[in-house]
């Protein structure tokens, strides 16, 4: 059960990330850990010269206490590098492969506690005033990317799972829980129904199967089994001939390989699922492209937890 929780904290962050984007803050911090992109010297630098000239030594790492790190991190001036790629996790993970402070926060036993504090404390009016045409990148975007890697998310207890729910609501993010009676349902079964502020609304059945592992039993109400834990391609479409051939021909054209995929429809010519579970993220523009196939419905994309 608890990692049906952490997916949908990690549906939940992503989702407002979309919204929270394009606020920023004119927090000019960055200056006391990496004054170098103050200097001279910086607008000569090449840019593998500028991330070197960002590395702190790992000694001043070492003896920072882990909310002023959590602040290092936030403040690397190529974490805005996260917004190149075509999902927040690749452009995670970039970050992660250049920042040694990252590399550092990814190692300390209360990092998750520092997230949390820190991201209940980063006011959303306040970061909604600063909007900027020139800076562009908020503090909160940064947060809600990290809490929702599954290096910080996975490692949460149940205190910090209910702490980041509190927060969301805080934020305006309605969550309601319930009980209901899920008929022929695993008996470990959560029933998680979401809507965007656009009005777009997916209800997901996920089933805590033992082992630290789970499955996706239904999407929108046709039964599916899938665990999640790949980058997967949820595809809503009329069941008609074609749509799985353009489908796979937009993954063969962007290099990304299947793993698996499964077909469903509820009847005969009516709606139909197909979840494809993938070997590599799948490129942005892909997606929207599918999007607007003719007798496609809805395309959903979950990067993998």
């Amino acid at each position: 059960m608890r990692k049906i929780i952490s997916c949908l904290l990690a549906i939940l962050l992503l989702t407002s990330c979309a919204v929270t984007a394009f606020a920023s803050t004119t927090d000019n911090s960055s200056t006391v850990h990496y004054g170098i992109i103050n200097s001279p010297e910086w607008s000569q630098m090449t840019r593998i010269e500028r991330v070197a000239a960002c590395q702190l030594p790992a000694e001043e790492l070492h003896n920072l206490v882990t909310d002023e790190l959590v602040q290092v991190v936030l403040d690397y001036p190529f974490f805005v590098d996260a917004r190149a790629f075509n999902t927040n996790r690749e452009g995670f993970l970039r970050v992660l492969a250049e920042s040694t402070a990252l590399q550092e926060l990814l190692n300390r036993e209360d990092n998750v506690d520092s997230l949390i504090s820190r991201y209940a404390t980063t006011d959303v009016e306040t970061v909604a005033a600063t909007l900027s045409e020139d800076n562009d990148f908020s503090e909160l975007w940064k947060l809600e990317i990290l809490l929702a890697q599954p290096e910080f998310s996975n490692l949460m207890d149940e205190q910090q799972v209910v702490k980041v729910f509190e927060i969301a609501e805080e934020k305006n993010i309605e969550i309601e829980f319930g009980e209901a009676k899920l008929v022929e349902a695993h008996p470990n079964s959560a029933l998680i129904r979401l809507e965007s502020i656009y009005g777009n609304r997916l209800e997901i059945l996920g089933e805590s199967i033992g082992g630290s592992r789970i499955n996706i039993a239904q999407i929108d109400g046709i039964e599916t089994n899938f665990s999640g834990e790949c980058p997967t391609l949820i595809v809503h479409n009329m069941d008609q001939p074609g749509h799985v051939s353009e489908v796979t021909s937009m993954l063969a054209h962007k290099c990304v390989n299947i793993a698996t995929m499964q077909l469903y429809r509820a009847t005969k010519g009516g709606s139909a699922v197909m979840v494809v579970e993938c070997d590599q993220e799948i490129p942005k523009e892909g997606i929207e492209w599918l999007k607007n196939v003719e007798g496609i419905l809805k395309v959903t994309y979950f990067a993998g937890v």
